[in-house]
């Protein structure tokens, strides 16, 4: 993992801000702070046929709960364009509606109180997962040109004799550098987000010296800092000399 992408993983953990996300992306106020926990992020499983051990691993994913609304919500970090996005994206939620099913038949398993025709799936009839919603937020410099709908991948559709029976997916992408509603945002991620769009992208090693204030800051909860740091070209230089950054 990269040292921003990292920066951005710890920074988009807390709650407020996860929220701000969603909810600017969504346009509406529809997801809030004190109703999301953390889960773990990282999978790991064995194939019972295979033995094999499976690793899947989110940067970020909450779920959230409140009075009959539930959701989980991920959050993947990119830097570089990955072509295959959308399908590692499909493969994330794939995974988790998986393991909440495998929840479920361990629940039915210790009870036993399934029927007859419930042993195939392991599961009642009555039984419901929670759904889940991966977002992807890329912050490279070039624009996203990977694809955002499955169709994408299989050329023309028209091509498809049973393309209508195919499902396409959307991928939820959120290009920092040409997301147009920053200013929307009602945490600092304004501020940050706003800051990426205008960097040069002639300075990198400006960008890692920034990312590596942004992480020590965020490190010691020392937002009023970074917010001021993001404004101000010589206070922001004032903390790398008190970091020793150079």
């Amino acid at each position: 993992m990269g040292q921003k992408d990292l920066v951005l993983r710890t920074y988009l953990s807390d709650e407020k801000r996860f929220a701000d996300l969603f909810n600017t992306y969504l346009g509406e106020r529809e997801i809030f702070p004190e109703f999301l926990r953390e889960l773990e992020s990282v999978r790991i499983r064995k194939d019972e046929e295979t033995q094999k051990v499976k690793r899947v691993e989110h940067d970020l994913l909450k779920i959230y709960e409140k009075k009959d609304k539930y959701y989980i919500l991920g959050i993947q970090n990119q830097e570089k364009i990955d072509y295959q996005m959308i399908i590692r994206c499909m493969a994330y939620e794939l995974e988790e509606y998986e393991r909440q099913i495998r929840e479920l038949q361990k629940e039915h398993q210790m009870r036993g109180d399934l029927i007859a025709e419930e042993y195939l799936s392991g599961i009642k009839k009555e039984d419901k997962i929670i759904p889940v919603a991966a977002l992807l937020v890329y912050f490279g410099e070039e624009a996203w040109d990977g694809a955002r709908e499955l169709y994408e991948f299989f050329g023309d559709k028209e091509d498809f004799l049973i393309g209508q029976m195919v499902t396409s997916v959307k991928l939820n992408l959120l290009d920092v550098q040409r997301f147009k509603r920053v200013d929307q945002f009602e945490t600092d991620l304004r501020q940050v987000f706003g800051f990426m769009q205008r960097r040069s992208d002639k300075r990198r090693v400006g960008e890692d010296n920034l990312a590596e204030l942004m992480k020590r800051l965020i490190g010691e909860d020392r937002m009023k800092d970074l917010k001021k740091a993001l404004e101000n070209k010589k206070y922001r230089k004032k903390l790398y000399r008190e970091f020793g950054i150079e």
